[in-house]
């Protein structure tokens, strides 16, 4: 009966050990990107700062010149949905935060040129309510 429980016992710690060195990477990991993203680009009271820094992130994401599919896939990725205007610009947006009567998105508009790309781009956020 000793071998069984020392056998048993061989084969527990081990797995206790793993466990506990697993949850104790679990512990002291840690991922603040979409906190600082959210605090770089949202955290400001001043709506023309916010909209300069929105700006300043789009254009850099999608300068001018690049394929406007990108902006697309962007946006959809985001749940967002894009539509054509007639003049030849795409109006672009993406939900950021919603309640009842109370929503605030993202508005990118882009001129798009005959071969696809952005000829100019633009964004904002917009917030309403009822």
């Amino acid at each position: 009966m000793k071998k069984f429980n020392k056998l048993r016992l061989l084969l527990v710690i081990p797995a206790c050990l793993m466990l506990a060195a697993v949850a104790g990477i679990f512990m002291i990991s840690f991922d603040h990107k979409s906190n600082v993203a959210e605090a770089i680009l949202f955290d400001t009271k001043d709506d023309a700062l916010r909209d300069k820094i929105l700006l300043s992130a789009i254009t850099t994401h999608f300068p001018i010149g690049s394929d406007f599919k990108n902006v697309r896939s962007f946006v959809e990725k985001l749940d967002g949905h894009c539509e054509n205007r007639t003049t030849g610009s795409v109006d672009c947006s993406i939900g950021l935060t919603a309640t009842i009567c109370v929503s605030t998105t993202l508005h990118i508009l882009a001129n798009v040129s005959a071969d696809g790309t952005i000829s100019n781009i633009s964004a904002e956020s917009r917030f309403m309510a009822c």
